[in-house]
C-alpha cells in the first residue's frame, strides 16, 4: 500500500500470492505456466465500526503499466456508505504475463 497526499494505491494481486498458489500445482503444470487471466474482481465496502456513517467514497481499479489514465481505468465507483455497504465489480479480460517487470503495477485499487 502507498499513500500519496489524500490518495491511496493498494496492489490487488501481489506476484507472491500467484507464485505461492502455482507452488501448489504439479511442478510438471506449474513451470507451463507463464500468464494468468483473471476473470472478475468483486470489491466490497462496508463500514464495520459505525451504521450509516455519511463519507463519500471514490474508487478505481487501474492497469497501472498503462500510461493515459482514461485507457489504464478498468472501473470506477463513486458512492457514500450511508447507503450501506458499496460492491465494485469488473471484468477486465487481460491475460498479465507473470515474466512482467512491472507486475507489482497490474492491478492497483486507488
Amino acid at each position: 500500500m502507498e499513500l500519496t497526499g489524500n490518495v491511496m494505491e493498494m496492489q490487488l494481486i501481489p506476484k507472491e500470492e500467484i507464485l505461492e498458489e502455482l507452488s501448489k500445482l504439479r511442478e510438471e503444470v506449474a513451470i507451463t505456466m507463464k500468464w494468468i487471466h483473471i476473470g472478475a474482481i468483486e470489491v466490497v465496502i462496508k463500514a464495520t465500526f459505525k451504521e450509516a456513517i455519511d463519507s463519500e467514497i471514490h474508487l478505481s481499479i487501474m492497469d497501472r503499466r498503462i500510461n493515459s489514465l482514461r485507457d489504464g481505468c478498468l472501473g470506477t465507483l463513486i458512492g457514500n456508505l450511508y447507503a450501506g455497504k458499496l460492491m465494485f465489480d469488473i471484468h477486465s479480460r487481460i491475460p498479465y504475463n507473470l515474466a512482467d517487470q512491472d507486475f507489482s503495477r497490474v492491478l492497483t485499487l486507488h
